[in-house]
């Protein structure tokens, strides 16, 4: 019979051993199985492109790369108005579109949000009552509120130079941070900001998304932005 393993987060398989030494025993396995095929995902696709892309790692051009993007918007919203609907409830499209935004189509996050909207609706009552980007804004701030304790302890372990750098990336949307306006306005040298960044993806806090010959840094949890924008003096999240 032919069988699959995935592994998710392959990353953490690299960077908690002896990197090459893991990946040097999985390749040697790999290569004598006939009947079973392996996906190696991750998030961190800087890092599983250094694993394919260069010759002297054992996964060098072994097997297919697939880089996978967002869910198209069309399929998002139906999805979301047919769920909303199906109690009886309506959501207009900017409120649908603002569940997307402010989750940036991340699935777990739109679907935190959109539950907790739908719960919303639920709660009041009404028969036919509407979902609107008012609503959502307010279901949001109650989200981030309740997940206070951890934005803090999250802000709390960063260095004032770390805080600027992640305020440039909420205010920017995570482009353009080495432009001179951009560091005028964080307070920071290029060398500093670069530092800086470095630190906020090691730790989880953002990460890289490059496409279109372009790289964009983003927050892991986007309602980390909508925490700054409640409770930090000083940001402006997109």
């Amino acid at each position: 019979r032919r069988v699959a393993i995935v592994i998710d987060e392959f990353q953490h398989v690299v960077d908690r051993s002896d990197g090459f030494a893991a990946e040097r025993q999985m390749r040697a396995a790999v290569q004598t199985h006939a009947h079973l095929a392996y996906v190696f995902a991750g998030s961190k696709t800087s890092l599983l492109s250094e694993m394919t892309s260069d010759p002297s790692r054992p996964f060098y051009r072994l097997g297919e790369r697939l880089f996978l993007g967002a869910i198209p918007r069309p399929e998002f919203r139906t999805f979301l108005h047919d769920g909303i609907a199906r109690d009886g409830f309506a959501a207009d499209a900017d409120a649908i579109e603002a569940i997307l935004d402010a989750a940036e189509d991340v699935p777990y996050n739109v679907q935190r949000l959109a539950h907790a909207c739908w719960n919303d609706l639920l709660y009041r009552g009404t028969a036919g009552a509407a979902l609107t980007p008012g609503d959502v804004a307010r279901v949001l701030e109650r989200l981030v509120t309740r997940d206070d304790p951890f934005y803090t302890q999250t802000w709390n372990r960063l260095t004032s130079p770390q805080r600027q750098a992640l305020l440039a990336l909420v205010e920017t949307g995570g482009r353009g941070l080495y432009s001179r306006e951009v560091l005028r306005r964080a307070r920071l040298p290029l060398s500093t900001m670069r530092t800086a960044l470095g630190a906020l993806v090691k730790t989880g806090v953002a990460r890289e998304e490059e496409s279109m010959g372009a790289l964009r840094l983003r927050l892991e949890d986007p309602f980390f932005a909508a925490w700054i924008a409640a409770f930090v003096v000083g940001a402006s999240p997109r």
